[in-house]
């Protein structure tokens, strides 16, 4: 089966005998009940496999499910390592040591501050 990838095949999906699933991606699916209410929801893995559920069609669009997948606290592992790299890569200027020009720009404001709370409380 396709993945959903618009509105319209959102609306044109109908309930059928048994619950059924359509998926979006990333973990994101839509689940069709019997009585024909459509429900997304979002599966992630903390130790054992959640899911959390993120609202009814047509309250939620689709744009909306897909904003709410994305900025789920635990998104994804991808996305997770994504957060990771991003937080090292913002952080590494720290962790390269005062070689880095980064670091002696840090150091250096940092030795006027300590300067200047001595002269505050010199006086």
């Amino acid at each position: 089966m396709k993945a959903i990838t618009t509105d319209v095949q959102v609306r044109n999906l109908k309930a059928a005998a048994e619950d059924y699933r359509r998926t979006v991606g990333g973990n994101l699916y839509l689940l069709i009940k019997t009585n024909g209410s459509k429900l997304w929801r979002y599966d992630y893995k903390v130790g054992t496999r959640k899911t959390l559920a993120i609202g009814a069609y047509p309250e939620v669009s689709l744009s909306d499910a897909m904003t709410a997948r994305d900025n789920a606290p635990v998104s994804s592992s991808a996305a997770l390592i994504r957060r990771t790299i991003a937080i090292r890569s913002a952080a590494s200027p720290l962790l390269q040591g005062p070689s880095s020009s980064a670091s002696r720009v840090r150091m250096s404001n940092m030795n006027e501050v300590h300067q200047f709370r001595t002269l505050v409380e010199l006086n």
